[in-house]
């Protein structure tokens, strides 16, 4: 098959087509590893500050409650 040129619309079309597909045909394990991972990278690329208005945002009593978690693993690991 001969290569077209698309547009800048035509290619963003292609790659929601494409998407769709292949999201499509995952299963519901693999879906949620990828939402986690992106949650993951995007978590990471938030300041401290950032992080903490993200969490309080989705549950006002959360960012508490996962300070602690994280501060009693960490002496335990010591």
């Amino acid at each position: 098959m001969a290569s077209k040129k698309l547009t800048k619309k035509q290619t963003e079309q292609l790659v929601e087509q494409f998407a769709e597909i292949i999201v499509e045909n995952m299963d519901v394990k693999t879906l949620v590893q990828i939402v986690y991972d992106n949650l993951i990278d995007d978590f990471d690329q938030l300041s401290e500050v950032e992080l903490k208005e993200e969490v309080v945002r989705f549950d006002e009593e959360l960012y508490d409650e996962l300070v602690n978690n994280v501060l009693t693993e960490s002496s335990e690991a010591n």
